[in-house]
């Protein structure tokens, strides 16, 4: 069995804490792998690298938003995976980058007119929370958003509302259960401490529409991958941080396990986080 581990930066401390992987680029394959990390959610200016800056090919769309009609102008292509999209079973990962004379961005899928999120030029200004809007009124817009933006929004199921004081907005995530269970497709927005929704992004965005997961598939894949887990780990203690449905870059369905190694190190120990994927089959 292969063996694949992200940057390992391990920190001994008495506590730490993880964040949560969202999504992950998996390569299945007729047993189970252990994959690097990896979380193509992009946060504020910390896109995946270029994969297409050329501008010697302008191209122009038109998208329309709360009944106005706005013009954007391409501006770049960026690549959030680690492969092009043509090593890929499909674009997802890879997004056209459009900009309108207010410098706000707007992603498409490439190549496509699926519109997979913006990012306004300033998404927030640091902001004590005791001076922004409150929760249930950020979750108030975020829902609107949400149901406007998407014709089946009430199927969302809230995953996190955080308030980040030094960036001044509520960060408010959702993800779109599939036949029931919870997916990558993860629909995240930003509500600054004013309560304007200043980004937004979906890049799984319809990815699912023709996947259906049958339960008994589904209860083989997760005994197969607990008992694979178990066996791997070894008596190490570990939390399970985070279980979803995902699509590989082979385009293969896979149930996805994340866990924290918690590594014995001297009087401390170190936190190890690890990737499991099981086809679902």
């Amino acid at each position: 069995m292969k063996k694949f581990f992200s940057k390992k930066n391990p920190i001994a401390v008495v506590c730490i804490i993880v964040l949560l992987v969202l999504s992950v680029s998996a390569t299945a394959v007729a047993a189970v792998e252990i994959l690097k990390q990896s979380d193509p959610t992009p946060h504020g200016d910390d896109y995946g690298a270029y994969y297409d800056n050329s501008k010697s090919k302008v191209r122009e769309k038109e998208i329309v938003i709360n009944a106005e009609t706005i013009s954007m102008t391409y501006v770049r292509t960026e690549n959030l995976k680690e492969l092009p999209a043509s090593k890929r079973a499909d674009y997802y990962g890879t997004y056209d980058v459009y900009a309108d004379d207010n410098q706000t961005e707007y992603l498409f899928l490439l190549n496509t007119d699926l519109y997979c999120g913006y990012k306004m030029s300033t998404v927030g200004v640091a902001t004590l929370q005791e001076d922004a809007i409150e929760k249930t009124k950020a979750l108030e817009i975020a829902d609107a958003f949400l149901n406007e933006l998407r014709s089946n929004g009430k199927e969302y199921t809230l995953l996190s509302c955080v308030y980040d004081e030094l960036a001044g907005y509520y960060d408010i995530q959702y993800y779109l259960p599939i036949d029931g269970y919870k997916s990558d497709d993860i629909f995240r927005l930003w509500v600054n401490a004013e309560g304007k929704v200043t980004s937004f992004s979906e890049f799984n965005y319809k990815r699912y529409e023709k996947v259906d997961i049958a339960t008994d598939k589904y209860a083989k894949a997760d005994k197969q991958l607990s008992d694979i887990v178990a066996k791997e780990t070894n008596k190490v203690n570990f939390t399970l941080a985070d279980q979803f449905i995902s699509i590989d870059d082979s385009g293969i369905i896979v149930l996805v396990k994340v866990i924290d190694l918690r590594i014995p190190n001297g009087e401390n120990y170190i936190v190890q986080r690890e990737l499991y994927v099981q086809p679902i089959e």
